[in-house]
């Protein structure tokens, strides 16, 4: 598994991004338990940017209670859900 940092010409950011299987899987890391729409725009750049890849749905890891869908592609995931 690879592991990389994102910064699209544009700007944007993506905090984290995973590669497993030729497929990416885009993370962004908030620090506010309210997220939003607005939190997916490194995501989105990153699914511009490009376009030929295979890129998973989009993950914003935040103090959240549960996980809940913020766009059609990009999902609020809460912090614990990673510790079992």
């Amino acid at each position: 598994m690879e592991r990389y940092f994102e910064r699209p010409a544009g700007g944007a950011e993506v905090d984290l991004i995973l590669e497993r299987d030729n497929r990416l899987f885009p993370l962004e890391v908030k620090l506010a338990s309210a997220v939003a729409r607005r939190d997916t725009s490194g995501l989105s750049a990153f699914r511009k940017s490009y376009p030929r890849s295979q890129i998973a749905p989009g993950l914003v890891l935040a103090p959240v209670t549960e996980m809940a869908p913020l766009t059609e592609n990009d999902y609020a995931m809460p912090w614990n859900a990673l510790i079992p």
